[in-house]
């Protein structure tokens, strides 16, 4: 943007910076002192308004200051009549939802300002902590002196609006740190162009001058070198924790109030939760060793001691399912929006990835590694080492009885329960409850918004690139590899596209299942050879699905090997079913017998083999009830041929596309032939019964496909 080098004629000069501060000074003075003043007076109707009126005023005042120009005793100046307003009136009457809205506004807003003043040091860490501390206590009520307990300690939002609890959570984020978006950064950037026009703020003696402040150019890079905030005492970090869950949780028509608690939820696990507590030795054993720092051993005690509550109310938000501490209802539960949906789904990926990411849990990897190496070798060893520790443990009983008899120890106190320290042990249960909570996030794959559906893709995906060699070798990585197979033959092409991009290049990384540091499981060796076995379950177990009418899982399981099948037979030269290890006889005359169709009424049903007896089977073979051409004249010509174990819906139509697929991949495996006989056989040698007739329906379609 060009900049005049000269004013026009008869405009004046530009304030300088200290004269741009007095002038913020002044005008924050105006609307400061009537605050403060107003906010001493007992409430009343015209009180209300007119705090409200000043505190929108100031809530404008703040925002229209440009950053170079705030400065820490503008900060400082502009909260004192906020904490007047926090604190308790001088009757000790309420003041109101409303104020205690508006005046978190202006908190936000000076806390925004307040991070980013002009000296680059920003907001304190003793203020913003202090500060923090009371919005989470306003926001959640007081904490419990006896400590968190069952039904009891643990933090539930307070009776206000959804407006006042919406201005408490934003100004939480203002102090988290809550990231500034791009579009801002560009805009607050012109600004800070129109403010010199003449290039009186330009370092003319530096070796590159730029025409941009220090505010503008350096402050990204300070912010990078500088260290992250100090995180609140932890049971305040607890307590925010349980509050922004509750909020999270319950179903409400302001739904920014539930995507702004799940934003700073996820700030909350990335930028306090996931940072381990600083240690008084810590400082001192940095300073005096020079070794390098150790691969991380796990995720912090913070973080594993958060994480199976958070998951779990996250993954209930997902599913539109009351939380586990919600009082029993007989009213069903509201469903959630689909938007947040979408952000709790975020918000788990990202408490996943911190909490068993291949980052994270390298340590733990290896250190289980070690432990399995470290064993007794032979028979005489283990007998050797009971008998000393026998001998040792029966010693000690009797130092420990004669200590008993002569002066008795004072009773210990009950020791205090502590974060969870993550172990080896720890990471492997920890890892079947994520198979299990993965797994019950299935049901989203049918979910109505294709945005919640696109949102699991992105879930499934980052799992499964981020944790890849965390869940080798665990059932976690084939509830991920199955998912993602049911989202990729999803109608919508947004859906299915990114599901098959994240399996085609899972099937073509070279990365191996397993690899020595993992935990041991199944001793899958690669993707492929995980798809090959979920095709084999789910070949095996659709007829039982058949036969018990469920028309979910026929679909699901259906889905699953169709895609599966389609991606094997791009990714092998061999036939799917054949890597698979399956051959026809292993599942097709299961399979089309629970494929039965129904007979029609009056054509004899006994199944003899006389003229009258043929029944549904034989008339759809000699009739062509379900002709390959699809004709209008065919369908009146003859009744629907319905299936006795199938609906006529969804579950039938996602069957008939199972047999394309199996067409296509003996195609392109050149085993056409081969499936083409092989059912063709079936419906001939068994014209008289149901699984001649389901051959025939299968034969049309393997020859579609």
């Amino acid at each position: 943007m060009a900049v005049p080098l000269f004013n026009a004629p008869g405009s004046r000069s530009p304030l300088s910076l200290d004269e741009r501060k007095q002038q913020a000074f002044v005008q924050l003075k105006s609307i400061c002192v009537p605050l403060l003043s107003t906010s001493r007076l007992p409430p009343s109707p015209s009180t209300t308004a007119t705090l409200l009126s000043s505190l929108a005023t100031l809530h404008d005042a703040l925002s229209s200051i440009p950053d170079r120009v705030f400065s820490p005793p503008l900060a400082n100046y502009a909260f004192f009549p906020l904490s007047s307003l926090l604190q308790p009136s001088a009757d000790g009457r309420p003041r109101g939802d409303a104020v205690l809205e508006g005046t978190m506004r202006a908190l936000g807003m000076l806390t925004k300002k307040w991070r980013i003043c002009s000296d680059g040091k920003g907001m304190e860490d003793k203020i913003r902590t202090e500060l923090w501390i009371m919005v989470a206590l306003q926001l959640g009520g007081p904490l419990d002196p006896a400590g968190p307990g069952k039904g009891k300690g643990k933090a539930k939002e307070v009776e206000k609006t959804d407006e006042s609890k919406l201005a408490m959570v934003e100004a939480l984020l203002e102090l988290m740190g809550h990231p500034k978006p791009l579009e801002e950064e560009q805009l607050d950037a012109e600004d800070s162009d129109d403010d010199d026009p003449l290039g009186e703020k330009i370092d003319w003696t530096a070796d590159e001058p730029s025409p941009y402040p220090p505010s503008s150019t350096a402050s990204a890079t300070a912010d990078q070198e500088r260290p992250p905030p100090s995180a609140p005492p932890i049971p305040i970090l607890f307590h925010t924790l349980t509050t922004l869950l509750s909020l999270a949780a319950t179903p409400t028509s302001l739904v920014r109030l539930q995507l702004a608690a799940l934003e700073a939820l996820e700030i909350l696990v990335c930028l306090y939760l996931s940072v381990p507590p600083p240690s008084p030795t810590a400082s001192s054993a940095d300073s005096t060793s020079s070794a390098p720092s150790s691969k991380p051993q796990g995720p912090s005690p913070l973080l594993a001691t958060a994480l199976p509550g958070t998951a779990s109310t996250l993954s209930r938000i997902a599913l539109s399912l009351p939380s586990s501490s919600a009082a029993p209802s007989s009213e069903p539960p509201r469903p959630q929006p689909s938007k947040v949906v979408v952000a709790a789904l975020a918000a788990l990926s990202e408490l996943l990835f911190a909490a068993v990411g291949d980052e994270v849990t390298i340590g733990l990897r290896n250190q289980a590694t070690e432990d399995r190496s470290k064993g007794v070798g032979t028979l005489e060893e283990l007998v050797e080492n009971f008998s000393t520790s026998t001998a040792l443990a029966e010693e000690d009983d009797d130092k420990a009885g004669a200590l008993l008899t002569t002066n008795p120890p004072p009773p210990e106190p009950t020791p205090l329960k502590g974060p969870t320290l993550p172990t080896p042990s720890w990471l492997a249960y920890t890892l079947s409850s994520v198979s299990s909570l993965l797994a019950s996030l299935s049901p989203l794959s049918s979910h109505d918004s294709p945005l919640v559906r696109t949102a699991l893709v992105d879930l499934l995906r980052q799992v499964l690139e981020r944790a890849a060699e965390t869940l080798s070798g665990n059932e976690g990585k084939s509830v991920l590899v199955e998912g993602l197979l049911v989202l990729s033959g999803d109608e919508w092409e947004q859906v299915g596209e990114p599901a098959r991009e994240a399996l085609r290049s899972a099937l073509s990384s070279s990365v191996p299942f397993t690899s020595p540091s993992t935990i041991p499981g199944d001793g899958f060796q690669s993707v492929q050879d995980l798809v090959s076995s979920i095709v084999r379950s789910r070949l095996l177990s659709l007829p039982s699905s058949i036969r018990r009418q469920d028309d979910s899982s026929i679909i699901r399981s259906s889905k699953i090997i169709r895609v599966a099948l389609d991606l094997l037979s791009s990714s092998t030269a061999s036939s799917p079913l054949a890597s698979a290890g399956l051959s026809f006889d292993k599942w097709s005359y299961t399979l089309l017998s629970s494929c039965d169709f129904e007979r029609i009424a009056g054509a004899g049903a006994d199944g003899s083999k006389g003229g009258e007896g043929k029944g549904m089977a034989s008339a759809w073979i000699t009739g062509g009830g379900s002709s390959l051409d699809g004709s209008k004249e065919a369908e009146e010509g003859w009744p629907t041929l319905r299936l006795r174990n199938v609906g006529d819906g969804k579950a039938r139509r996602e069957l008939e596309r199972l047999w394309e697929a199996v067409g296509r991949s003996a195609g392109r495996g050149g085993k056409e032939s081969e499936v083409v006989d092989f059912f063709v056989g079936v419906g001939v040698g068994r014209r008289w019964d149901g699984m001649g007739a389901s051959a025939w329906w299968v034969v049309e379609g393997v020859l579609r496909g």
